[in-house]
């Protein structure tokens, strides 16, 4: 029974490793892929500011009209067939799963280089990055689900 206090630290400690590296490397895009790449918010500002990206956000038409990435095209799956497999895409969602499902299809796809926003626009609105309306106005506005989800919003106003 001794070797039980040993062992329940070290599960825990090995679930904790396994789920940092989820959070890091994305829950559909653990097992590492070349072509892709999650960033921060910070980092994907700095990547559009050198090189032109195809935007595409994940979420669905209402979220899209709350706010998005100015130059954003909200993802429907028809835009695959114009999209050249060759020039960079950054993809976003909400928090950074919808887009680490997509961003791991466009890699099986063979699209060679894929950003993903780690922490999705949540993120984005926490950087205090910019964000437009679908009038294309400035807005601090983000849609977060429910109220769950608002609590990660620390810079902004939350839409439910």
């Amino acid at each position: 029974m001794t070797y039980l206090k040993y062992i329940i630290p070290a599960v825990l400690i090995l679930l904790t490793i396994v789920g940092y590296q989820v959070y890091r490397r994305g829950i559909y895009t653990f097992l590492g892929n070349s072509n892709l790449e999650r960033v921060d918010a910070l980092e994907a500002e700095k990547l559009l500011s050198k090189k032109s990206y195809t935007i595409l956000d994940v979420r669905d038409e209402n979220e899209f009209e709350v706010s998005h990435i100015n130059g954003a095209l909200r993802y429907e799956e028809h835009l695959l067939q114009n999209l050249d497999p060759n020039k960079p895409l950054l993809v976003y969602c909400t928090v950074g799963v919808r887009s680490n499902r997509l961003a791991k299809s466009l890699a099986d796809l063979g699209f060679k280089k894929i950003i993903e926003l780690k922490d999705g626009l949540i993120g984005w609105s926490n950087a205090q990055l910019p964000m437009v309306n679908s009038s294309n106005k400035s807005t601090d506005s983000i849609h977060v689900y429910n109220q769950y989800f608002g609590t990660f919003l620390k810079k902004g106003t939350p839409v439910y």
